[in-house]
């Protein structure tokens, strides 16, 4: 599967407080283009909750997943990131 159809990535609450992350900007090392998550998603997640994150949000056509957010424009390593 090319990134186009099926990159993704999560992010994970591991913290003891619930966590809001409306207006978080993501940025990629090697690729510096920055997503901003938008103010209208009313996410907020709790202590172990997972957000996931996809470039393609068809399951038919990303591997079968079903992302909570759908990102465009950015893009992450294939070989490493952060």
């Amino acid at each position: 599967m090319n990134d186009a159809s099926g990159e993704w990535f999560e992010i994970f609450n591991h913290s003891l407080y619930t966590i809001d992350i409306n207006g978080w900007h993501l940025k990629g090392q090697r690729y510096p283009t920055t997503i901003r998550v938008p103010m209208a998603v009313r996410w907020k997640f709790f202590q172990g909750g997972l957000l996931l994150l996809a470039n393609n949000g068809n399951v038919s056509t990303n591997g079968g997943i079903t992302p909570d957010y759908v990102y465009f424009g950015f893009n992450l390593g294939n070989i490493s990131d952060e």
